[in-house]
């Protein structure tokens, strides 16, 4: 625990100054930027004007590009075993053709956006009509390729008939580009809609283990005031002073934890060992603390101030409920993946001291399963022999 004594001095020290590493970047001055990061935002900007910036837009230019190579491939497959002209004679001619299909398609890819507000059915619908006129239109530009804009000698007359049939030609591929970038925008909306109920999720589950953190406090606050209070009567008043002293500081250094953010399993056991130094002034020749804590789960990540509440049950209940000398331990243990943390006292406890499962023991359980959710475990109950044990299980991480 040398490692957790060193970063315990480094929070007191920090307190002392007044905090001052909190203060870093809350001026409200930006920053200096670098001529690289400079570089890096117009060059960025330069890129968003050729590529489209938005992910949705870029991914249907994408989508359109692989379609239309694909079409291109077929049609010149389909050339080369139907037609008889050569293939460079009617690669020109194609490629145009490919070409205005795809801005067709993506014409028809803003309508079908303009509709995502409407139900499905509407939506494939209007698909469907936008399809049948997107396919006669491209008929159409098709015969004028061949017969007006770079005529080809053997090529027939225009007719209804075979207007009709190069309609149907084009409407199987249309139609296999509207119910693909429908599904696209399908799959879009459902994925926005999952990121829109994790969002919604991950707020309410920050609300309420701060909820749950917030309850710490006024129900440590109310517990310290109290022995305060009975230092005073019993005419200890340099004692209160100190106990008063030590409560600041505890606060002070709790005021940077964020109730969402873990900090590290050797910073809690500061915060804890400050906690303590209150209750030692009360409980000088009474409580004994042991603090058994691998140095390779020092780094481990938990919730801040999850140990409070158990280790100040332990101190009203197992010392405040003891006339014999009282051991607190704290232990954590690996096991497989998970960390395994015990709190537990040799106090001997009579029925009114019992700590049953009140705010403090009920708050580490909540903010356990909003943390975990079932992978965390949450045990409370007597030792053989003398005294209480609190086991909590989780999944290990690092930070």
């Amino acid at each position: 625990m040398r490692g957790c004594s060193a970063k315990r001095r480094d929070v007191q020290s920090a307190v002392l100054k007044g905090g001052t590493a909190l203060g870093d970047g809350m001026d409200g001055n930006p920053p200096p930027q670098s001529v690289d990061g400079v570089e890096n935002q117009v060059g960025t900007r330069l890129k968003s004007g050729l590529w489209p910036a938005d992910p949705e837009r870029r991914s249907t230019l994408q989508i359109v590009l692989l379609f239309w190579a694909v079409t291109f491939a077929i049609l010149n497959l389909r050339g080369a075993l139907v037609e008889e002209l050569t293939l460079l004679q009617l690669l020109p001619r194609r490629f145009l053709i490919t070409a205005f299909g795809a801005l067709l398609c993506l014409w028809s890819s803003v309508i079908l956006v303009c509709l995502r507000g409407w139900s499905f059915k509407k939506q494939i619908v209007t698909g469907l009509l936008v399809t049948v006129i997107i396919s006669a239109v491209q008929s159409v530009f098709h015969l004028l390729a061949y017969r007006v804009i770079d005529p080809l000698p053997t090529a027939t007359p225009v007719t209804l008939n075979l207007l009709g049939q190069w309609t149907i030609f084009w409407f199987g591929y249309f139609l296999a580009w509207t119910g693909t970038f429908l599904a696209f925008l399908r799959h879009r909306d459902l994925q926005h809609q999952e990121r829109n109920l994790a969002a919604v999720h991950n707020l309410a589950n920050e609300a309420q283990i701060m909820a749950l953190r917030y309850q710490i406090n006024p129900h440590f606050l109310f517990n310290t005031l109290n022995s305060i209070s009975a230092l005073v009567l019993d005419g200890r008043r340099d004692d209160a002073e100190q106990m008063l002293l030590n409560l600041a500081e505890f606060f002070r250094a709790t005021l940077s934890l964020e109730g969402f953010n873990k900090v590290t399993l050797c910073r809690e056991i500061a915060m804890q060992k400050l906690y303590l130094e209150i209750e030692q002034v009360r409980f000088s020749n009474r409580m004994f603390i042991r603090i058994d804590v691998p140095a390779e789960l020092q780094d481990v990540a938990i919730p801040p101030l999850l140990l409070q509440p158990l280790i100040e049950n332990a101190v009203r209940h197992g010392v405040g409920g003891s006339r014999e000398q009282t051991q607190i331990t704290v232990k954590a243990r690996r096991e497989r993946d998970n960390l395994r943390i015990d709190v537990e006292d040799d106090g001997e406890m009579t029925l009114e001291t019992f700590p049953g499962t009140g705010t403090g023991l009920a708050n580490v359980e909540r903010r356990l399963k909003a943390h975990y959710g079932a992978a965390a475990k949450f045990s409370a109950h007597r030792r053989h022999g003398a005294g209480f044990r609190v086991t909590l299980t989780f999944p290990l991480e690092r930070l």
